[in-house]
């Protein structure tokens, strides 16, 4: 199977994403000047032609995508590079993970979801309920319900995330309801991917997972 080290190459282009000190989250484009023994020098990341400025000590995802599906690992930016050769020292990845044919990395993070199941075309007749996502990502979510999701003309979900005021409304397609065993008992494994979402939200999104990463990865050094 390749690692992403089969990837990193002089002019090859990426993605960094990373969350300020502000807590806002960016996703920028960069691409390898120069692999060296103990550093990675990438061009100023940027976005839509503004270059960011990353303080020293920042951790960042970096973000390969392939033909068989898309590479993700950790690094944190060193020191600008000021020379003939300028750029940003980053450090060489690790927690590298990779996900087939997904634009986004799914984290296991509960979330609140109210799902409504319009059961025609008219929009008027409707059934409510909320489940606990089990996976999610900046596309689709999964979780486990004692019922398959069956019965309904359209599927509309609402996401709750705990800093924001109001949920994300996306309209579902339903990929699959599928039996599972847990803890001896019979359940149901519901996949659903966002048929229609903004840009914002799929950003607030792609943001709550990404802390996710990082609270997880902090938990661990603490032990």
């Amino acid at each position: 199977m390749p690692d992403i080290y089969d990837f990193i190459k002089e002019l090859a282009v990426f993605e960094l994403e990373y969350i300020d000190s502000y807590d806002n989250y960016h996703c920028l484009n960069s691409h390898v000047k120069r692999v060296n023994e103990d550093h990675i020098l990438i061009s100023p990341p940027h976005k839509n032609n503004l270059a960011h400025n990353l303080p020293d000590g920042q951790e960042i995802n970096i973000i390969f995508k392939t033909e068989n599906g898309t590479f993700t690992a950790v690094s944190n930016v060193m020191n600008k590079q000021l020379d003939s050769m300028s750029g940003l020292r980053i450090s060489f990845p690790y927690n590298s993970q990779f996900t087939e044919r997904r634009e986004f990395i799914r984290v296991p993070l509960n979330l609140k979801v109210e799902v409504i199941k319009y059961l025609d075309k008219t929009y008027m007749n409707m059934e409510t309920f909320n489940i606990q996502t089990r996976n999610i990502s900046g596309s689709g979510f999964c979780y486990i319900s004692d019922s398959p999701l069956e019965d309904y003309y359209d599927v509309h979900c609402n996401i709750y995330l705990d800093y924001e005021k109001e949920p994300i409304s996306i309209r579902a397609e339903h990929i699959y309801s599928k039996k599972v065993k847990i803890n001896n008992e019979k359940t149901y494994l519901t996949a659903i991917s966002f048929a229609s979402i903004s840009d914002d939200d799929v950003a607030k999104l792609v943001k709550t997972c990404f802390k996710y990463q990082i609270d997880n990865r902090d938990r661990n050094k603490n032990f």
